[in-house]
């Protein structure tokens, strides 16, 4: 039985617009970035998501993260969880699939929302 408050991180966007950005920077200064989901983009050396995660444990009031993804860049958040180790012991992080391969067949926000829902009470 967990109390405590549940977050939910909304990873499973494409991200297209800002994809097509860096594709294009002649630069190639976002090179790196290409394929990057945004909540896995780095600043100040750690990734976006690290820094909610941050956000989220000084709180002292969640007790679990819920990181809804899609199922091309799953993979890439349990990497992530994988490189950070132990660094959030105070709270379980689990990741999941919206189920979508592309942003054409995306489910949208609300649907990644009530999918964490449905697998938060599922497993209560």
């Amino acid at each position: 039985e967990m109390v405590g408050l549940v977050a939910v991180i909304l990873g499973a966007g494409y991200g297209t617009r800002l994809q097509k950005g860096f594709r294009e920077d002649k630069t190639q200064v976002f090179a790196s970035e290409i394929g990057k989901p945004k909540p896995l983009l780095e600043i100040a050396e750690k990734t976006i998501i690290e820094h909610w995660l941050d956000q989220i444990v000084k709180s002292k009031d969640f007790k679990k993260v819920i990181i809804v993804a899609n199922s091309t860049n799953k993979i890439k958040y349990l990497e992530l969880l994988e490189r950070i180790g132990d660094s959030y012991p105070d709270i379980k992080i689990e990741v999941i699939s919206d189920g979508s391969e592309s942003n054409e067949t995306r489910k949208g926000a609300v649907a990644a929302i009530w999918l964490a829902l449905k697998i938060y009470i599922k497993n209560c």
